[in-house]
C-alpha cells in the first residue's frame, strides 16, 4: 500500500515538474523583439499598460494582414495565448494592428514577433523490470554557474538556463527514484 502511494506521489510530482511555461511579453511599440521558442501547452502572456494595443495572429509572417485574425482587442490586457497542438512545428507571428496618424501602425513600427512552436516531449516512461533486472543510475545534467538570471531583460520572460537545468535535474531525480521503487 505504501509503495503504491509513493509511486503515485512521485508520478504526480513528475507531472507537476513538466508543466507548461508562462512566457511574458511586455507588449509595447519597439523594434527589438527577439523571436521566441514555445512548446505546446505554454502560455504566451501579452501585457500592455493602456488600451492602445491589441494582439493579432498574422499567418503572413509580416505586417501583411491577409488572413490575420484578432486574438485580443484594446481592452484585452493581459491576454494569454495558450499554444495548441495544431501549432506544433509552425512559426506563429503576433502583431499589434493599431494604426497611427502617419499611416503606419504599431506593427510597421516594430510591434511584431515570431514564436517557433515545438511539440511537447513526453516524460520517459518507466517500464516494469523483469525479475533480477536492474537499471543503471542516470547522471544528473551539469549546471553552469554563469547561467543567465531570471530577470534578464532580453529573456522576454523566458525561464533562465539555470531554471531549465533545475527542472531537468528534478525529472532525472524523480525518474531514478521511480526506478529504485520498482525493486521494492
Amino acid at each position: 500500500m505504501m509503495k503504491t502511494m509513493m509511486k503515485a506521489f512521485l508520478l504526480s510530482l513528475l507531472a507537476f515538474v513538466a508543466v507548461a511555461e508562462d512566457i511574458n511579453i511586455n507588449w509595447i511599440v519597439r523594434d527589438d523583439y527577439d523571436p521566441i521558442s514555445a512548446s505546446v501547452g505554454d502560455n504566451i502572456i501579452f501585457t500592455w499598460p493602456f488600451t492602445a494595443h491589441n494582439v493579432w495572429l498574422h499567418p503572413s509572417g509580416s505586417c501583411d494582414t491577409t488572413g490575420a485574425s484578432e486574438l485580443a482587442g484594446t481592452s484585452g490586457s493581459p491576454y494569454t495565448y495558450t499554444v495548441k497542438d495544431e501549432d506544433a512545428g509552425k512559426t506563429l507571428t503576433f502583431a499589434c494592428e493599431i494604426q497611427i496618424q502617419t499611416g503606419n501602425g504599431h506593427c510597421q513600427n516594430g510591434q511584431i514577433f515570431n514564436a517557433t512552436i515545438t511539440a511537447v516531449t513526453p516524460a520517459p516512461s518507466m517500464s516494469p523490470l523483469a525479475a533480477g533486472e536492474t537499471r543503471a543510475p542516470v547522471a544528473a545534467p551539469s549546471t553552469s554557474p554563469t547561467a543567465s538570471p531570471v530577470d534578464d531583460p532580453t529573456s522576454h520572460g523566458r525561464p533562465s538556463a539555470r531554471h531549465s537545468t533545475i527542472v531537468g535535474m528534478c525529472i532525472v531525480l524523480l525518474s531514478s527514484t521511480l526506478a529504485v521503487l520498482q525493486h521494492y
